[in-house]
């Protein structure tokens, strides 16, 4: 399988797993700036950018994500710290949950844990989401591609959103949607559930938006609580995109907890 990925810098590894219909690239601002002080790995998830869909959709999951990132761990000799957006979010906490020992800390922007609805009492944004996956699933079977991909734009951004994005992101979000219904199934039949993440051990920072879907916010809320003493960081004016959006407010973030939270005995 081809795998597309950045890995510059020096100093401790910082492993950046990028949202759905987005790849490495969300990440250059971030990157730039954090690249002279760490090491950042900085992959394209399965189907985006320069990595390969999945060789088998019908029984895609979470976990062929994880073993995309597994690769990649293996490059590195020491811990990691992982920042996770949305879907990837997804994929950090699993990634987390089955190497515990790799990983250092944790920072995650609005991860779309949706599996949680299931037992969290939050049953009406678990068929708010499957709704959303079957409006979209039906508008790519028909072909119509960019129908999709304004949908789900203007789910998570606010209606109207998708009129001013520029024509090359709309044709690239277009090219890519037909991998979002896989991965909102992917999320539902994830088996960790509140419980499970509470028990990882790391250091956890958890950032939402003001503004933008409720649904993001809401979940954020109820991920962050429920993993216990935890920190939760509200951006004020900022959406679900804040790693694209407002790439210097979420540089300073994860600077923040990076350095809050070294690696032990990390030799560079």
């Amino acid at each position: 399988m081809r795998i597309g990925f950045d890995d510059v810098g020096c100093g401790e590894p910082v492993l950046l797993l990028h949202s759905s219909c987005s790849s490495k690239r969300q990440w250059h601002p971030i990157i730039k700036s954090l690249r002279d002080s760490y090491r950042i790995v900085a992959p394209d998830l399965l189907g985006y950018g320069d990595t390969d869909f999945p060789a088998n959709p019908e029984t895609f999951s979470i976990d062929d994500e994880v073993m995309l990132v597994e690769s990649l761990l293996d490059k590195v000799e020491t811990k990691i710290h992982v920042v996770g957006h949305s879907y990837g979010g997804v994929v950090a906490l699993a990634v987390a949950m089955k190497f515990p020992e790799r990983i250092r800390s944790l920072i995650l922007h609005e991860p779309v844990v949706f599996q949680l609805t299931r037992t969290e009492g939050l049953g009406y944004i678990g068929q708010e989401i499957r709704d959303l996956s079957l409006v979209l699933q039906k508008e790519i079977n028909d072909g119509r591609h960019t129908d999709a991909a304004r949908v789900f734009f203007d789910y998570w951004q606010g209606e109207g959103s998708w009129g001013v994005l520029p024509s090359r992101v709309k044709n690239e979000l277009s090219r890519v949607i037909s991998k979002l219904p896989l991965e909102f199934r992917a999320i539902f039949e994830t088996p960790y559930l509140l419980k499970d993440y509470a028990m990882l051990k790391q250091s956890i920072l958890v950032s939402a938006g003001t503004v933008g879907t409720p649904t993001a916010q809401k979940i954020t809320k109820v991920f962050a609580e429920g993993v216990g003493s935890k920190i939760l960081r509200s951006l004020v004016g900022v959406g679900h995109l804040a790693p694209i959006t407002h790439p210097s407010m979420m540089n300073s973030l994860i600077l923040e907890h990076l350095k809050a939270n070294p690696i032990a005995d990390f030799r560079k």
